[in-house]
């Protein structure tokens, strides 16, 4: 009687724990989406939109189709009106205002590594000043909307003004590819190149031995699984997000990069190795 007693409220303590797991979880997600919004970082949201397609993709059948269905009605809907297709097409070529800011930056900062510096980058912390002769003080927004706008820059003074914008020169090129020539050289980029080919190379071999035990034991490989996945979405998200933006240099991002890193090694290790570990 003892035992049964004994045995009801440990499970009982498991599920109170289970309750608060998934409330702590939910409460995270809530608030790390909302705090991406707030930052109003479209670079950041789209990565977090690209690692959530993949994760839909990768975890199982049912998911897999309902986000593929998905992908096609949302693409079609935004294909079908106007205003989301120009929206849509304004971001993805970079047209709109960001876009046209981040394309001077990134004119900028490959005009500085073709003049004698693609081998070794501006150096640590040194890309605003290595930067700085090559510059664009600043550019006209184009209007791509107006047939005519080139005519009205030309001959309209007060066009010309409303359209000007000044540009500063930031701390990185906010490309990921840019920012890791730019700081550690042609060789720093090659080897940052291999350790996300790597990474995603381990994580897909993972994945596929997830799914060839998952037909002999789905139930023993499910947390294995999912956690593997969630690896290579996060790292997606970084990738995307880096298209844009600066998702490495900082010391936080930093960190957190290389501990994804070092848990997807940690991962192959057991997989491979866990038997001699």
């Amino acid at each position: 009687m003892a035992k049964r007693v004994g045995g009801r409220n440990d499970n009982k303590i498991v599920a109170h724990n289970d309750k608060i797991k998934i409330i702590f979880i939910g409460l995270t997600i809530i608030l790390s989406v909302l705090s991406i919004y707030f930052t109003k970082s479209k670079g950041a949201l789209l990565g977090v939109v690209a690692g959530l397609v993949v994760f839909s993709l990768m975890a199982d059948r049912k998911t897999r189709w309902a986000t593929a269905v998905l992908v096609i009605v949302v693409a079609a809907g935004a294909v079908a009106y106007q205003p989301a297709r120009s929206l849509a097409l304004r971001n993805i070529t970079f047209t709109n205002l960001s876009g046209q800011i981040r394309q001077a930056g990134w004119s900028d900062a490959w005009r500085m590594l073709k003049d004698g510096r693609l081998l070794t980058g501006a150096g640590l912390a040194n890309y605003q000043a290595a930067v700085a002769p090559y510059h664009t003080e600043g550019i006209f927004i184009k209007d791509y909307n107006d047939p005519g706008f080139q005519r009205k820059l030309v001959f309209n003074e007060a066009y010309r003004e409303a359209h000007w914008q000044p540009l500063e020169i930031y701390l990185y090129p906010h490309n990921i590819m840019l920012n890791f020539w730019s700081e550690l050289g042609l060789v720093g980029l090659l080897l940052f190149v291999w350790v996300i080919g790597k990474y995603f190379w381990m994580g897909l071999k993972l994945e596929i031995g997830n799914w060839k035990l998952g037909i002999i034991n789905k139930f023993q490989i499910l947390n294995f699984k999912f956690f593997n996945i969630g690896l290579i979405c996060a790292m997606v998200v970084i990738i995307v997000h880096g298209i844009v933006d600066a998702p490495y240099f900082k010391n936080d991002l930093a960190v957190m990069f290389w501990l994804l890193v070092a848990m997807m090694s940690l991962m192959n290790l057991e997989k491979n190795y866990g038997k001699n570990i």
